[in-house]
């Protein structure tokens, strides 16, 4: 049979064209008659012997035997070759075309008639539907081409339009927090080429407009603590924004890093306000608060403080604020202050919090000094007034040169009882007293007898205690017998006379202001529903305007050495000058930047600093911009906000011819929030590049410095530098801003 069906074959081969299917459908009637008669004679075979030694019935042997010696096989390769041809031509292309005239008539309608929501629910729609329909009727690899038509024709042909459709598009999404059809959105915009892109780009400008509206608005600016949390609830808002719709996209979560960067700097005081609002959660707003959830307050302001460009100008406000929680011991947490500065030293390190961590250490060792003073004095001291010193140590405390005010005679004297012991138990120390910055509590009796107990401050007790021995004092007779600064007696007077509830004395003329021809009186009609009452110093929760010129005229002083200290020439034997340039924005909206006056260096020596001129000049966004002899050299991307260290780039100028620059790979490590993102382990002379470990190569050396320059995040960098001998040369046709 084997032999017949070979031989039966071959006749089969050998028809052509429309033949072959007629051959192999005669020969297929011939062989299943010739099975049958076969399997009819020997029937009593197949229901004995067969079923008893397991073979294969006469019939299915029969097929099998065709099956085996099938002459189709080559023909149906032919067929299935020529078919998916056939598919491809006369059915996928016309098919995909059709699909498209559809699909971009159908979207052009859609559009019109509907708002964004619908519209990208209906696109979702008919995309699953031709995933459906691909899967029940079509080759599976139609599936990418039939969605890539959808793709286009729904959402890439009017991505613009709806990201931007008025009442309905993309900001208005986010202004209502539509997380299901932001989600769409993403969803379906990641499908096509530039799709995040543009939602991101739409977003990032959205809130950097509505947060410069925040930053700039001068009612949000009036009070400090909900300007701040106006930032956080902002934040939250985008957070959740990301995370429920957008798939915490990196991308998304950099952009809006970088928008809230961009608008919390365009507010001067913005270090200040986030002071403040940590100064007014760490006195009050933390009670009875459960320690995750200060924690989680905690690390929201460590995450507006890393938007700041100018992080030691809140160093100086915290340091201040500190200063008066500790002192007046109104803090509502110990463990909430230590934590905060251990979030502040791994952000910044050991420099940027050591005289923050040297304030506690001075409140801890003021207690031990106090403990030993009465344990020496106490005795003596008897039932008189009660004294704690707290001793701070001078560059850790905002303290300033203060007048020192007359105190009353029982303080004066328990004062220099104080001094006489500090200082013969530590030698080669000297005291001054800052009592501008003391507090006093004071057993008070009212004209109809009732008694309270008032905390006030050291000038508010000195002019308190006057009273005793007088029944009127004018405004000269309290500051000639008090010496307190005119100023500061002015706000002292106010609040013991001007506020209501706490006016312990009387002003006569009544007024809100104090005046020199004042006079004053004990008020002997007072009362309060308290025993203990707290009078507060008239003052601003935010600094006045001259204040913060101080302010700032400090942080500037304490710049100016470190910035003297980043600039450093070397004399190399080729005559050229490296300059290492590194520094931050010295004020906010960047406009003070400096200037070098490149001179020859003589007998190859350093100028003195004297010879380094500083200058004020205009900068845009994050640049500095340098001129070595009249020449002007653009860098991009100088000042990063993440560290205080100091960020630096690197040129070798020829002063003889300053358009020629010089690249100087100081560079080894580049590090972002503490990862290392690359490391330059060598640097090849032969064909221009430097080799890095996990990260691509840099191309050549002058594209080396460009391209590190331009990879940093948003966040910041930290540099680690190491030194060599070796300078590289690169022509710099390819400076972003050469002239």
């Amino acid at each position: 049979m084997t032999f017949h069906l070979q031989t039966m074959s071959k006749c089969i081969e050998d028809a052509h064209g429309g033949s072959f299917l007629e051959e192999l459908s005669i020969k297929w009637s011939d062989h299943n008659k010739a099975l049958q008669m076969i399997r009819d004679i020997l029937m009593y075979m197949d229901r004995t012997f067969i079923p008893s030694t397991h073979k294969t019935p006469v019939h299915e042997l029969g097929l099998n035997l065709w099956r085996d010696n099938r002459a189709d096989e080559k023909h149906n390769q032919n067929a299935n070759g020529f078919g998916t041809f056939v598919y491809q031509e006369d059915f996928e292309k016309p098919f995909l075309e059709v699909s498209a005239d559809f699909y971009r008539a159908e979207s052009q309608e859609f559009i019109e008639c509907s708002d964004c929501g619908d519209y990208l629910k209906k696109a979702e729609r008919r995309l699953n539907e031709e995933i459906e329909r691909v899967s029940q009727y079509l080759d599976a690899k139609s599936e990418a081409k039939i969605t890539n038509v959808v793709e286009k024709e729904m959402i890439a042909n009017h991505m613009l339009r709806l990201v931007h459709m008025e009442n309905s598009g993309l900001v208005k999404m986010l202004l209502d927090d539509k997380f299901e059809d932001l989600g769409r959105m993403y969803n379906l915009f990641r499908r096509v080429p530039n799709g995040l892109s543009t939602i991101r780009d739409v977003m990032t400008s959205h809130i950097r407009d509505t947060g410069k509206q925040l930053v700039t608005d001068p009612e949000k600016s009036k009070n400090p603590v909900e300007f701040v949390e106006s930032l956080l609830e902002k934040r939250d808002k985008y957070d959740k924004i990301i995370s429920l719709a957008f798939s915490n996209d990196k991308t998304f979560q950099n952009a809006l890093n970088s928008s809230f960067e961009y608008f919390i700097n365009l507010n001067p005081r913005s270090p200040e306000y986030i002071s403040l609002f940590v100064d007014d959660k760490l006195r009050k707003g933390l009670k009875g608060v459960k320690e995750e959830d200060i924690e989680t307050i905690l690390d929201k302001v460590m995450m507006l403080f890393r938007y700041l460009q100018e992080k030691d100008v809140f160093e100086k406000y915290y340091k201040q604020h500190l200063a008066k929680r500790l002192l007046s011991g109104k803090t509502v947490s110990d463990d909430a202050e230590r934590s905060l500065i251990v979030k502040l030293k791994t952000e910044c390190g050991y420099q940027f919090t050591s005289k923050l961590e040297g304030m506690f250490t001075d409140m801890k060792t003021s207690q031990d000094t106090m403990q030993g003073f009465y344990a020496a004095y106490g005795a003596e001291l008897g039932n008189g007034p009660t004294l704690v010193v707290q001793v701070l140590t001078t560059g850790s405390w905002p303290t300033q040169s203060s007048i020192t005010c007359n105190l009353p005679s029982e303080m004066s004297a328990l004062c220099e009882k104080f001094r006489s012991y500090y200082l013969g138990t530590h030698t080669g120390r000297r005291l001054s007293w800052q009592t501008n910055m003391g507090t006093a509590d004071l057993r008070a009796t009212f004209g109809n007898g009732q008694k309270y107990e008032l905390n006030v401050s050291t000038y508010q007790m000195c002019v308190l205690m006057l009273f005793n021995n007088a029944d009127y004092l004018s405004y000269r007779e309290i500051e000639q017998a008090t010496e307190i600064p005119p100023s500061d007696l002015k706000r002292c007077l106010q609040s013991l006379a001007c506020v209501k509830g706490k006016n312990v004395l009387r002003k006569e003329p009544m007024s809100k202001d104090i005046g020199e021809d004042d006079a004053f009186s004990v008020n002997d009609k007072f009362t309060s529903k308290l025993r203990k009452v707290k009078i507060g110093t008239v003052v601003a929760q935010k600094e006045s305007e001259p204040e913060k010129q101080e302010t700032r005229q400090r942080v500037e002083e304490d710049r100016k050495p470190q910035i003297e200290a980043a600039i450093v020439r070397i004399m190399n034997p080729g005559g050229y000058w490296i300059i290492i340039i590194s520094s931050r924005r010295s004020q906010s909206n960047c406009n003070l930047g400096f200037w070098l006056t490149l001179g020859r260096l003589r007998n190859g020596l350093s100028p003195l600093l004297s010879e380094i001129s500083w200058k004020g000049i205009m900068q845009t966004g994050d640049c500095i911009v340098i001129w070595p002899e009249g020449k002007k050299i653009l860098a991009s991307n100088l000042f990063f906000r993440n560290k205080l260290d100091f960020r630096v780039l690197l040129f070798l100028v020829d002063p003889d011819s300053p358009a020629k620059i010089q690249f100087y790979p100081l560079v080894s490590r580049i590090w972002a929030n503490g990862f290392i993102l690359a490391e330059v382990h060598k640097f090849d002379i032969n064909n221009g590049r430097a080799l890095t470990k996990g990260q691509q190569p840099y191309r050549t050396q002058q594209q080396c410095s460009v391209y590190l320059t331009q990879m940093w995040p948003s966040d910041g960098c930290t540099f680690e530098f190491f030194s060599t001998k070796k300078v590289y040369s690169a022509t710099p046709n390819k400076i972003p801003g050469h002239e």
